[in-house]
């Protein structure tokens, strides 16, 4: 018998009360009871539900039920069906050949939500946390604390969090929704493995490298078992322990691991998604630091130049390329060609994401380093103590971003030290 609540077959729980109507567990019967209970009172099953319309175009902006209907061809999906837009999720595909067809036509759309959650002045930024946050509490109160709505909105709300650098806030909301997802739907879902990553890069990106490794290789493993290989979700989880290992500096182990995930992105999402393009720059990042900096160069190029075409100037994405060619110019003694280009990133993220967002103080931090380069000391102390002074309140002292600009500044100060000595 298939489940009342959301029709799956071998459904084995039967209602208590009337015994007409089974459910895959409680969580389905307790969706379903507010249909139900009259007809369970009454001694017989609850009507079917109609069907929900498909509204045409594009999903609408905000809090969101995932229309499992191929947003390029139109085909009915299954209920487990994790093949969506890895930046909006909210349109579902039958696979990478449908998602690549229906890009042109969902960028628009794709964009402009994505880069809402980051890109906007402090007062828009209230405002899409409170409308967030009150869907969430809405959505909870109406369908229960274990409902998958409950849980998606719950993780719009956390992924929110992460992307404006709140990480700290973040992090309780990202194991919440994975510790319901592993009761409810198993280790092996879809959605949970999506949990999975999702807590494994917050944890990244917050610098407990630690904590994250056994998350993102748990997470790597069960899609490429229940996803495949060359799935949107199972190589956005490549990418992200290729992150990782980056940060522990095992560059040898990470290098396969992103140009997997590129040429994967390549394949399946075409050379212009922003997925695609973000791989671009991580290979890129990673040969920088291998010191293959000839290497780096055009990959960077390829990468600044699809998101300005694609994402515009002032997306962060945009943004950070900008940042990524700058220190490779940096590095390559080209201090003249990267100075407008950091100052462009400079002024972007400040503008667009906020004095103290992260990403942001990443940059000053950078700009310190062309400016100590150029024997700039004042202008460069200035500001490093203005990234330590943010690193410190937003990461935390243990951080190893913190830790980083800390010993930056403290080897600015005792190069100017050396050179005060020197003078007298």
């Amino acid at each position: 018998m298939n489940c009342a609540s959301c029709d799956r077959p071998d459904a084995r729980e039967l209602c208590g009360g009337c015994r007409s109507v089974c459910y895959c567990n409680k969580t389905c019967q307790k969706n379903h009871w507010g249909a139900h209970k009259e007809p369970c009172r009454a001694g017989g099953p609850a009507p079917p539900a109609p069907p929900a319309p498909r509204a045409p175009g594009p999903a609408p902006a905000g809090p969101f039920v995932l229309d499992l209907h191929c947003g390029n061809c139109g085909a009915e999906l299954d209920k487990t069906n994790d093949f969506r837009c890895g930046a909006c999720a909210r349109v579902a595909y039958c696979g990478g050949e449908c998602q690549e067809a229906h890009w042109p036509a969902h960028k628009a759309v794709c964009l402009k939500d994505t880069a809402a959650r980051v890109h906007a002045g402090e007062g828009e930024l209230a405002g899409a946390e409170g409308s967030l946050r009150n869907a969430w509490d809405k959505a909870r109160e109406e369908l229960g604390e274990e409902h998958e709505e409950t849980l998606v909105r719950m993780n719009t709300y956390a992924e929110f969090l992460r992307r404006v650098g709140r990480y700290g806030e973040a992090e309780p909301v990202f194991r919440e929704v994975l510790c319901v997802r592993r009761r409810t739907l198993g280790d092996s879902h879809p959605f949970t493995l999506a949990s999975i990553n999702n807590l494994a890069l917050l944890l990244l990106t917050h610098g407990k490298l630690g904590e994250a490794e056994p998350l993102c290789r748990e997470a790597l493993h069960g899609q490429r078992r229940t996803l495949g290989d060359s799935h949107p979700s199972t190589l956005a989880s490549i990418n992200n322990l290729a992150g990782l290992l980056k940060a522990q500096g095992k560059l040898g182990e990470a290098e396969p691991l992103f140009r997997e995930a590129l040429d994967g992105r390549r394949r399946t999402l075409g050379d212009s998604h922003p997925d695609t393009l973000a791989s671009i720059n991580n290979l890129a990042s990673l040969l920088q630091d291998q010191g293959k900096l000839g290497e780096a160069e055009p990959l960077y190029r390829e990468a600044l130049d699809g998101q300005r075409r694609t994402l515009g100037d002032s997306h962060p994405s945009t943004l950070a390329s900008i940042n990524n060619l700058a220190s490779l110019l940096r590095d390559q003694g080209k201090l003249g060609k990267a100075e407008p280009l950091f100052r462009e990133a400079l002024g972007g993220v400040r503008r667009t994401l906020g004095d103290s967002h992260p990403d942001t103080l990443s940059v000053i931090c950078c700009m310190a380093d062309l400016y100590e380069a150029q024997g700039k000391l004042v202008e460069a102390e200035a500001l490093y103590r203005e990234a330590l002074d943010g690193f410190r309140r937003v990461l935390g002292d243990a951080h190893p971003t913190t830790k980083s600009c800390l010993s930056s500044l403290l080897r600015l100060r005792a190069r100017t030290s050396k050179t005060k000595h020197t003078r007298n």
